[in-house]
């Protein structure tokens, strides 16, 4: 049986698969001997990829549900955006000041 799929559902599983695993990444470039700055620096590239695809999946799976509703209202849309955003913003300020 084939169904079709909306944008917003394509895009909400296209955020689940491309979200990366990044232990197994940390474990080969430990183990073939990787210097500790450039496995720093993929280990933060892997938390901003996840931190992103957390924000990406809300919003699309928001569009989903809102869709699937068939409500106007994506004021819960833009409240995710602006929270997750804001709130990044303000946390990083806040572990600036105490670090």
């Amino acid at each position: 049986m084939v169904t079709e799929m909306s944008w917003s559902g394509a895009l909400t599983l296209g955020i689940l698969v491309s979200i990366t695993d990044p232990v197994e990444t940390i474990n080969r470039l430990n183990y073939k001997g990787a210097s500790h700055k450039f496995t720093t620096l993929v280990e933060l590239e892997a938390i901003s990829n996840d931190g992103t695809g957390i924000i990406f999946f809300n919003f699309f799976a928001g569009m989903a549900v809102l869709e699937h509703a068939k409500s106007a209202d994506l004021s819960y849309i833009y409240d995710i955006i602006i929270w997750a955003g804001l709130g990044g913003i303000i946390l990083g300020v806040i572990f600036k000041n105490i670090c």
